[in-house]
């Protein structure tokens, strides 16, 4: 076997165990995750955690202006475009956690 060939199989065992790391990774965060985002309320039940969440992101949503889709006229990478997302995703995060702290949620920091 030429050099060149041995170097191309270790080029895709490296990318393979990239991939795998990269999956296994991702896994492994995933379940760090919380579906509440973090806010714990010890004054209500901790199943209604996760929909006193959904609804301030309901409502965050709105009240920051968020849609589903892109409402810019040129191109998606468009700087003034990427700019407006950034500061709606800001105001959504402000309004979602206001939400949750008039509900009596805090977020605990780690």
């Amino acid at each position: 076997m030429t050099t060149q060939a041995k170097m191309g199989e270790g080029a895709i065992s490296r990318a393979r165990a990239a991939q795998l790391f990269a999956g296994l990774s991702l896994l492994l965060l995933s379940g760090c995750a919380h579906p509440t985002g973090g806010w714990r309320n010890p004054a209500v039940p901790e199943s209604q955690w996760s929909s006193d969440y959904l609804k301030c992101r309901q409502q965050a949503e709105r009240e920051a202006g968020i849609t589903n889709r892109f409402n810019g006229t040129g191109p998606a990478d468009d700087p003034m475009d990427m700019a407006d997302r950034e500061e709606a995703g800001k105001a959504f995060r402000a309004y979602a956690a206001l939400c949750m702290v008039d509900k009596g949620y805090d977020k605990p920091k780690y």
